[in-house]
């Protein structure tokens, strides 16, 4: 075959080679910009995982089941009162979720502090101890049994530690435990997670998305 007739034959291929590639890749790009994508500060599940059952009692002295956690959005995290850093620091962001989600003409989510020390954590106490950030914090407790089953549903994790005489005894003991957010739609299922570092500006552009997410 002649030279001119090659080098016109590796033009022509050449050509549709290019011309396949950028046709895959235009409609791989515009595949991907139609995406709608949500990048938030943990995981939004594709399908929303159901709560069983619980009871529980909330810091009012009332029943709280599954029941509390529909018809409206939920911010759920573990802790305790006797948290030195951890769960204070929490609750201080999570007024400031508050502070700027009223600012905004927002619905603030009902937040929910589940606690993982019923020995200590009444009623009373935990009605003192969140109304102190937010008298619209909610605290609940009951029968260890109970919250051990309902942190195993959301994958929670908490364990008794060491207080500070370095032992654990009824008088001086910690609570090791998961610091992330369970946030939960108006459906009572768990919609997403949020996890540390926690920032209130942050919180408030997740929820967002979370929502957005679920419309």
């Amino acid at each position: 075959m002649p030279e001119n007739k090659n080098n016109t034959l590796v033009v022509i291929i050449s050509a549709v080679i290019a011309l396949s590639a950028g046709t895959w890749f235009g409609f791989d790009y515009i595949e991907v910009k139609q995406q709608p994508v949500a990048q938030i500060q943990g995981a939004i599940l594709p399908n929303a995982k159901t709560i069983k059952k619980f009871t529980l009692t909330d810091n009012k002295n009332h029943l709280f089941t599954q029941q509390n956690i529909k018809n409206k959005w939920s911010l759920l995290f573990f802790g305790y009162t006797h948290c030195p850093d951890v769960c204070p620091t929490t609750l201080n962001t999570l007024q400031q979720v508050d502070r700027l989600m009223t600012q905004k003409n927002l619905t603030t989510p009902q937040i929910i502090l589940v606690s993982i020390d019923p020995q200590r954590d009444t009623p009373e106490i935990l009605d003192q101890y969140v109304s102190y950030f937010n008298k619209a914090f909610i605290g609940i407790t009951g029968e260890l049994s109970e919250i051990q089953k309902l942190a195993d549903n959301l994958g929670v994790y908490f364990k008794k530690a060491a207080g500070a005489s370095g032992d654990i005894n009824a008088d001086d003991y910690a609570m090791d435990h998961t610091s992330s957010f369970i946030v939960v739609n108006p459906d009572g299922k768990v919609a997403a997670f949020l996890t540390q570092p926690h920032n209130a500006e942050r919180i408030v552009e997740d929820l967002g998305l979370i929502v957005a997410s679920y419309q």
